[in-house]
């Protein structure tokens, strides 16, 4: 029997896989604003506009030209224009879209801030049969994972109000070379990212990075405050005492507690974690691990697969772990905010669905 939680390597697209883990943002089009994000803005001359507001790092560059060609592609298909707008955490992003500071068509976020948008009334769903290619091969098993996600107690909603783009685990990415580490952690490491509990170890103090991301870093800390109660249905499921269905059930319910009592039990948890030298980072954690500043990162797939190439580029060997016991998956999904362009926010989610540029989006 399958468990739940399965551990993708790399972070894949939602169509690409089956049929195949982020608020700057000035107006000048083809204007480098960070490291990591373009702001595309043309400036419609009564053209039709579509404005977008994704994380950094999360669409097709082309690095010579510092634009999309997937959006040019849009663009010239629909005779439109778009404004294309990056931002650093959802919480950011959230709270810009609660104060009104700007108003876009379509936004890319994690399916818990999409919970949340739902709950407070800032997104409209799509219409039935506005996105056909994304109908058609989006993956079926991970359209249901959205689907059994609650709102207000109810499920088969998210899907409605949510397009997905990307997903992927999440885990440890780390280098058993690190010059910090001793000759003890290097035999013991790979042992130890296969444990959730590993950076509590005072072997590891000040030696790892931790995600600047509330819902990333709190469920690190769900699997080390409630390992007991993850092992004890492990150990169900293994006898054969659960069905898959429960024991996904009864995981899923640990993983989503929110009674005071629980969250108290993690926090204290993750107050001794950042006693233990924890630092905490967004994008900048792949980078460092490239280049040897840290020994263990809290990652997103789809970063910890970027580091592992880019480093063997220098030779130098980095490993990624998302320990057996439980793994939260993450789904980040396309959404349109109140008074959205709903027809043309269809129209790219279809567009960017077709599954030629889907792998291509995902390999990039």
């Amino acid at each position: 029997m399958k468990k739940h939680f399965i551990y993708p390597l790399i972070s894949l697209s939602l169509v690409s896989l089956f049929a195949v883990g982020h608020d700057n943002g000035t107006n000048l089009y083809n204007t480098k604003i960070s490291t990591n994000c373009r702001v595309f803005d043309k400036r419609a001359g009564g053209k039709d506009v579509l404005r977008i507001y994704n994380s950094e790092d999360y669409i097709l560059l082309d690095e010579d030209t510092n634009t999309s060609p997937l959006i040019e592609e849009f663009e010239e298909l629909y005779n439109c224009e778009v404004i294309y707008e990056c931002f650093d955490t959802n919480e950011n992003m959230l709270s810009k879209i609660k104060l009104g500071a700007a108003n876009y068509d379509l936004v890319c976020t994690s399916e818990y801030t999409v919970q949340r948008m739902v709950e407070d009334n800032l997104i409209i769903p799509f219409d039935e049969e506005s996105t056909p290619t994304y109908d058609a091969y989006a993956s079926k098993f991970l359209i249901d994972k959205l689907a059994s996600i609650e709102v207000n107690g109810k499920t088969n909603v998210i899907d409605t109000y949510a397009r997905g783009y990307m997903w992927g685990t999440l885990g440890y990415l780390y280098n058993p070379n690190y010059v910090g580490f001793n000759d003890e952690i290097r035999e013991t490491i790979h042992e130890d990212m296969n444990n959730w509990d590993s950076l509590w170890s005072d072997k590891y103090e000040s030696s790892f990075y931790l995600k600047d991301s509330i819902r990333d870093t709190y469920a690190l800390g769900v699997m080390h405050a409630f390992k007991d109660e993850f092992e004890e249905q492990e150990n169900l499921y293994n006898e054969g005492e659960l069905t898959e269905e429960e024991y996904n059930k009864n995981i899923t319910e640990i993983f989503n507690r929110c009674d005071q009592a629980s969250a108290d039990k993690v926090f204290s948890a993750l107050s001794d974690l950042k006693a233990n030298g924890a630092a905490f980072e967004i994008d900048e954690g792949k980078i460092d691990m490239i280049k040897g500043y840290i020994g263990v990162d809290l990652a997103w797939s789809g970063d910890a697969i970027y580091a592992m190439y880019e480093a063997s580029e220098q030779d130098v060997t980095l490993y990624y772990q998302a320990p057996e016991l439980a793994a939260n998956i993450w789904f980040d999904a396309w959404v349109m905010p109140q008074g959205a362009n709903k027809d043309l926010a269809s129209k790219f989610v279809d567009f960017m669905s077709d599954p030629e540029r889907a792998v291509e989006n995902s390999d990039y």
